[in-house]
């Protein structure tokens, strides 16, 4: 993000993903769709559990009054309610931001809006954030329990162990004598080394 230097109020965006692995695009094209250039967007590849991200504490520095931020939906900015409500506070209040949810026009403020209207906005915003916190709490609880359950039932969890070569056991104890090493053994069972000494360990711990 370039800085910019004009002193007329701008209008910045944000975006964030919580890996780097997920697709920023829908949330870039909303903000392009308004006229959003990438100077003025900024992107976040990190968890929303707190605002300790080096994106928005470089936004939140160069916000000045008059500005407004743009957020594709209320769970980009944040996931924790309580956090939520004291960075809106900074931002709407202290900085005296316009703040912009694209999905949610209930939580968009303005600088001429009233002390009701930031009182209600502020209730619906913490209700919102609130409720979201207490869902995703509710669906890590039921796959908790799922996992539990599935666990005391003798399922087996997790990614399945490919089939071992016919020669395995052959190879190995070739490899438990010393006969060949586990570079040679991972060659003739056609996997990598890091694979075979996996299993290496996995036998001798289970043995």
């Amino acid at each position: 993000m370039k800085p910019l230097n004009s002193k007329e109020p701008q209008t910045y965006g944000y975006v964030r993903v919580s890996t780097k692995r997920q697709n920023i695009n829908r949330q870039l094209d909303a903000m392009h769709a308004l006229g959003l250039d990438d100077d003025h967007i900024v992107i976040d590849r990190a968890s929303g559990k707190n605002f300790d991200r080096p994106g928005y504490r470089m936004l939140i520095r160069r916000l000045k009054a008059g500005d407004t931020v743009l957020f594709h939906s209320l769970d980009r900015f944040g996931r924790d309610f309580i956090n939520i409500l004291s960075e809106w506070i900074t931002i709407t209040s202290k900085l005296h931001v316009n703040f912009k949810v694209l999905d949610s026009d209930i939580l968009s403020t303005n600088e001429n809006m009233s002390l009701e209207e930031a009182f209600a906005k502020a209730l619906t915003l913490l209700m919102q954030s609130y409720s979201a916190a207490k869902e995703r709490l509710a669906i890590k609880t039921r796959q908790k329990q799922g996992i539990l359950s599935a666990k005391a039932r003798g399922v087996k969890l997790g990614r399945p162990r490919n089939k071992l070569p016919d020669n395995f056991e052959e190879v190995y104890q070739l490899f438990l004598k010393k006969e060949i090493t586990g570079y040679q053994a991972a060659d003739k069972l056609h996997m990598t080394a890091a694979t075979f000494y996996r299993i290496a360990r996995e036998r001798k711990a289970a043995a």
